[in-house]
C-alpha cells in the first residue's frame, strides 16, 4: 500500500547535514498548491539555525495572496472576488449583477461572511437555504443562484471557482 501524499500546503520532516565549519543545511519535501511535491533547503550556522531558517521560508512560501483562494479564505472574501470577476466579464446584465450584491449583502454575508471554505459544509449550506426559504422563499433562490451558477458549458462555479 503506497503512502498517502502530504496534505497541499505542508511539508514532511525536516534532515539537517553538516557542510562544513559553521555551516549546515536543513531540506524538507514540499507539498505546493498546484499539488507537486518539490525539495526546499536553507542553510545555517548551525542544524538548529538552518531548521529555522528552512521552516520559515516554507511559512512564507504557504502565505497565501490576497487573490489566491484557499480552504482559508472567508466567504465574505470570496464573494467579494466572485462579484469583481462577474461584473469585470460584462456578460451578465447589470441588473443581475445588482440584484446578486443584494443577495449576498442582505442574507449571505450576515450568516456565512465569516466562515471560512473549510467551515462550509453542504449540510450547513443546505441548513442555511432552508431557513430562507422558510421565510421568504423568492429570496432562497436568488441566495442558492449566488452561491452556486452554472456558466455557459455546463460548469458549475461556487463563487469564482469551477468545480465540476
Amino acid at each position: 500500500m503506497a503512502r498517502p501524499p502530504l496534505p497541499v500546503g505542508t511539508w514532511g520532516a525536516i534532515r539537517t547535514e553538516k557542510l562544513g565549519p559553521n555551516r549546515h543545511r536543513a531540506r524538507a519535501r514540499f507539498r505546493d498548491y498546484d499539488g507537486k511535491t518539490r525539495d526546499a533547503e536553507a542553510t545555517g550556522a548551525t542544524g538548529p539555525a538552518a531548521t529555522r531558517a528552512l521552516q520559515a521560508k516554507l511559512r512564507d512560501r504557504i502565505a497565501p495572496n490576497d487573490d489566491e483562494i484557499t480552504r482559508e479564505t472567508r466567504i465574505s472574501r470570496l464573494i467579494e472576488l466572485w462579484i469583481e470577476e462577474i461584473t469585470s466579464e460584462e456578460r451578465i446584465a447589470p441588473q443581475t449583477v445588482q440584484r446578486y450584491q443584494t443577495s449576498t449583502r442582505t442574507a449571505i454575508l450576515p450568516a456565512l461572511g465569516d466562515l471560512r471554505i473549510r467551515e462550509t459544509s453542504v449540510g450547513r449550506l443546505d441548513r442555511f437555504l432552508r431557513d430562507i426559504a422558510r421565510d421568504r422563499p423568492s429570496a432562497a433562490k436568488g441566495v442558492k443562484v449566488a452561491l452556486v451558477s452554472r456558466d455557459s458549458d455546463g460548469f458549475t462555479w461556487r463563487c469564482c471557482r469551477r468545480v465540476s
